[in-house]
């Protein structure tokens, strides 16, 4: 329930004091329990000798009622590791229909964010683009097995993160292979998806390359097994068909080669009015972080423009000027003056 602060003037002095606790006590009793008794001062000797007459506590301090950013933060908020895999940034973004999503390394430091639109970018192709960069993947062997859920036959060095590149061996035995001439790649680099194409499997176990997906869940020949085994080749099999399995395979590159490091940071006291123009100018998340850069929660620009005002009643006085700083800004919800 929203808490309502009770509050006299800056310099409170006993009425002021009094005044607050009776009206939060009144509250209280006809059942508004959100009603709270406070103080924008400090006490003195007699507030304190009539407080103490009365075993009454002396009201919580409240300085100001200005809307922080830590006022409307979701302390509750989804984050991804620094290494996790945009396979993983892609599940989290559509389980919880997020538009981006915070990046942390171990200590829950902010790293950066990753937006469904980056991964657009990222894994649509541009019709202009080479094609070497469409198949290129920066990630570990254990990063691909994970993103598709597949079977490790045979995985050689699998945490090593490592620059491969992925294709497709759908074309005839005699020109597979090519490709390593025209773009002067290493054939160990490649990780080559295919489905029961027998020829294709021996001839780039052959060639030396770095791992076999195989796809369509289709049974593996023992003597390709064996002949990878030998050859330091790893052997991946998987469910998907070899088209779905090109496009997915590549998500298990590194959130991190798509994250963007320009994140609206804001510490935890920043005000909101200080913050609502760039809100008005941003579709952005705002990140807050305390000084040591932890990210402590989140909240969007529509979080900061439909942001509620500090309710507050005000006694003993009805002058701005005498009130609680922020006063101005805040939802005054009743004057009590004598």
């Amino acid at each position: 329930m929203e808490r309502i602060y009770i509050l006299g003037h800056k310099n409170p002095d006993v009425d002021s004091i009094c005044s607050a606790v009776s009206y939060a006590g009144f509250k209280r009793a006809i059942g508004m329990d959100n009603y709270v008794a406070g103080r924008c001062g400090n006490s003195n000797v007699r507030i304190d000798k009539v407080l103490s007459r009365f075993s009454v506590p002396l009201p919580e301090f409240v300085g100001d009622v200005r809307m922080k950013a830590k006022d409307i933060m979701k302390s509750d908020f989804v984050s991804l590791p620094l290494e996790s895999s945009c396979y993983a940034a892609m599940e989290a973004i559509d389980k919880y229909d997020l538009r981006s999503i915070p990046v942390v390394d171990a200590q829950k430091r902010l790293c950066g964010e990753v937006s469904v639109f980056d991964m657009g970018e990222f894994f649509i192709p541009r019709p202009r683009g080479k094609g070497v960069s469409i198949r290129h993947l920066r990630a570990s062997l254990n990063d691909v097995i994970k993103t598709l859920k597949g079977t490790a036959h045979l995985a050689f060095r699998a945490d090593e993160i490592e620059d491969m590149y992925v294709r497709i061996g759908a074309m005839e035995v005699s020109s597979f292979g090519k490709f390593i001439e025209d773009e002067d790649s290493l054939a160990e680099q490649n990780l080559i998806v295919v489905g029961d194409r027998f020829d294709i499997q021996i001839k780039a176990i052959q060639m030396g390359v770095r791992g076999l997906i195989i796809t369509g869940a289709y049974q593996i020949d023992p003597a390709v097994i064996e002949m990878a085994r030998a050859k330091c080749v790893s052997v991946i099999s998987c469910d998907y068909d070899s088209a779905t399995t090109a496009l997915l395979v590549r998500m298990a590159a590194r959130a991190n080669k798509i994250m963007r490091t320009d994140t609206l940071t804001v510490p935890p006291d920043k005000l909101l009015s200080r913050i609502s123009e760039s809100a008005k100018n941003s579709s952005k998340m705002f990140c807050v972080c305390s000084e040591d850069g932890l990210l402590q929660g989140v909240f969007s620009s529509l979080d900061v423009l439909d942001a509620p005002r500090q309710k507050i009643v005000l006694v003993d006085h009805n002058e701005i000027s005498q009130a609680v700083l922020g006063a101005e800004e805040a939802e005054i919800v009743e004057i009590i003056d004598h």
